[in-house]
């Protein structure tokens, strides 16, 4: 029986100037996952550089920045020209002596080839297309089973709108692009016939968005149980692999979710949270912007700094 502990981390990085504190590469330490996933990533040539100290050692590290948008398309950052904007990059790591890494692809250059021991573009930066989230993929081999695993870090993307119907649906399209089986993206992996996947990351969405089930009836919380249903992910049942810890994510908010397939989640595991301990970092004062959580920790909010819990989860991948 194989067991992997998994983390996903929302570490509010939006801003390339922006330095993640020394302090998130100790915490994932003190995790001690097989498998990190941090979204809303970006390098400012110091990031990269304070995650690989803390944990490079045992883990291969694979990012990339984020990718073009048009202007018209979409939410996140104006570049200056403001004739396109720039999406969030995705960070992963997997334990060394578990894993290698097979084959990558990410939303700004779709597939990437191995030369000399280091992955590099096979082709041009590509734009994200509307119906695109922020994703990084890996396939990654468990050495003790030689077993293929589709390891997806992603991030679902919101509009400035972001109460409308279109907006809505556009979620509910990211989404299908990252787990339907007829999905363009599955063409864009070399091993088209993975069985087990895990994704990680920011759905924007939660149980608590069916306030929107009367103004959009084609999009709640009950379509995306749907959606991953009809997709194999878990059964309605009683196969849950479509999974976040109890507590919230965000604010009140659970926005953070595991979602497997051939793979399960170990519910009862004492390493299953979401964790807002990395608060005791931070310091309230006036001129900072945040939020308290029921932990009693606050939570900053600017650039920079986590304002995400930490949801760590335990997975059996012989199954």
């Amino acid at each position: 029986m194989t067991r992997v502990k998994v983390l996903e981390w929302n570490v509010n990085n939006r801003d390339t100037k922006s330095e993640l504190p020394e302090w998130v590469g100790k915490e994932i330490a003190n995790k001690n996952p097989d498998i990190f996933c941090l979204v809303e990533w970006r390098d400012n040539g110091v990031n990269m550089e304070r995650i690989e100290k803390a944990l490079g050692e045992d883990y291969s590290i694979e990012a990339y920045d984020g990718a073009e948008y048009d202007n018209e398309q979409g939410p996140v950052e104006k570049n200056e020209d403001e004739k396109t904007r720039q999406s969030n990059g995705i960070l992963i790591g997997v334990r060394k002596e578990l894993f290698e890494i097979i084959s990558i692809g990410n939303a700004k250059y779709h597939q990437l080839k191995k030369v000399d021991g280091k992955w590099h573009p096979t082709g041009d930066e590509s734009k994200q297309k509307p119906n695109e989230p922020d994703w990084l993929d890996l396939v990654l081999q468990l050495k003790s089973t030689k077993e293929l695993i589709d390891l997806l870090g992603f991030k679902v993307r919101i509009t400035e709108n972001s109460n409308e119907k279109s907006d809505l649906l556009s979620r509910q399209g990211q989404l299908n692009f990252l787990i339907s089986t007829d999905s363009e993206k599955i063409e864009l992996r070399p091993e088209k016939e993975v069985k087990k996947q895990i994704l990680l990351g920011d759905l924007n969405y939660g149980q608590h968005n069916d306030e929107y089930r009367e103004k959009s009836k084609q999009y709640n919380w009950s379509t995306i149980k749907e959606l991953v249903w009809k997709n194999h992910y878990f059964n309605k049942q009683n196969d849950k692999r479509f999974y976040t810890p109890n507590g919230t994510s965000y604010k009140a908010k659970t926005l953070d979710w595991i979602i497997t397939k051939d793979v399960k989640t170990i519910e009862t595991s004492d390493y299953n949270q979401l964790d807002w301990s990395f608060g005791k970092h931070n310091k309230k004062h006036p001129y900072v912007n945040g939020y308290f959580v029921p932990e009693g920790y606050f939570i900053r909010t600017n650039p920079g700094y986590p304002d995400h819990a930490i949801l760590t989860q335990e997975i059996e991948l012989d199954y």
